[in-house]
């Protein structure tokens, strides 16, 4: 029984090191999934914006503009970084949040004025 033990210590110690290495993404990981997330919400965003009206269209389309030029400027300032393997600095990721959050709440706007549908 004692062997068994010791035999299943050092296994449980390396699945742990494993399950860390696998859970801390890189730069170039994170800057990848902030943009994917972006344009997922950029795609959405459009897909709402296609159901109203083509004056709430416009209407909605020129108050995404900012967001979305911020968000993309914020990304590509993430790809640069991690080009350059550096970590991701706290302003830029607050910029990028800020920008999706807002695109997130002009999707919420959208739906209010369709209805909820």
């Amino acid at each position: 029984m004692k062997r068994i033990k010791m035999a299943i210590i050092p296994i449980l110690f390396i699945m742990l090191l494993a399950g860390c290495v696998q859970t801390q993404k890189t730069t170039i990981d994170q800057a990848i999934q902030y943009r994917s997330t972006f344009n997922s919400t950029l795609l959405s965003f459009e897909t709402n914006l296609k159901t109203l009206p083509a004056l709430s269209q416009q209407k909605y389309a020129s108050m995404a503009v900012p967001f979305a030029t911020a968000g993309m400027m914020s990304l590509d300032t993430m790809d640069m970084l991690a080009a350059n393997g550096s970590a991701i600095d706290a302003t830029t990721l607050q910029q990028y949040l800020a920008a999706k959050n807002a695109m997130i709440d002009l999707i919420a706007k959208i739906m209010i004025e369709k209805g909820g549908k």
